[in-house]
């Protein structure tokens, strides 16, 4: 009874290749992305003024509006947007104003709000989320620390 029978080899070798199909169909799976859906490269930080900014216009359209779906679209929106930004932070148009200190701001239109940001290797910084009819002073899009102190 020194070795294997011709029909264990062949269950072995079925199992084998059963195995490794199964294990290429489970990688092929994980790495085929959707089109539409970029892979982040960067994880999203939301400023302050940006996570109230975002709220207040969601809540606004659901509960002052009365239109929850629109509220829903415009939050989905946006952060599909902010997704596609940090695979691709370049897509958004560069913006400068003579009053900032920084001038790597960026932006980007979803509907009818304006999306301003920043980015590095690790970080997309969303500075402030603003509606197009909203007028943006000096303050728009200054750290807080920087308009207090």
């Amino acid at each position: 009874m020194g070795g294997n029978t011709a029909a264990q080899k062949t269950r072995t070798a079925k199992t084998t290749e059963r195995g490794t199909r199964v294990k290429q169909q489970s990688q092929s799976a994980e790495s085929a992305q959707p089109e539409n859906q970029p892979q982040p490269i960067r994880h999203v930080r939301y400023r302050p003024r940006a996570a109230v900014d975002l709220e207040s216009a969601v809540v606004y359209l659901g509960e002052v509006r009365q239109a929850p779906q629109a509220a829903k679209r415009l939050f989905d929106g946006i952060t599909q947007a902010l997704a596609n930004l940090c695979a691709m932070p370049t897509m958004g148009k560069p913006f400068s104003d003579d009053n900032l200190d920084r001038k790597m701001y960026r932006t980007w239109l979803v509907g009818h709000h304006r999306i301003f940001y920043s980015f590095d290797d690790e970080w997309l910084t969303v500075w402030r989320i603003v509606h197009t009819s909203q007028d943006i002073d000096n303050y728009a899009i200054r750290p807080l620390e920087d308009v207090n102190g």
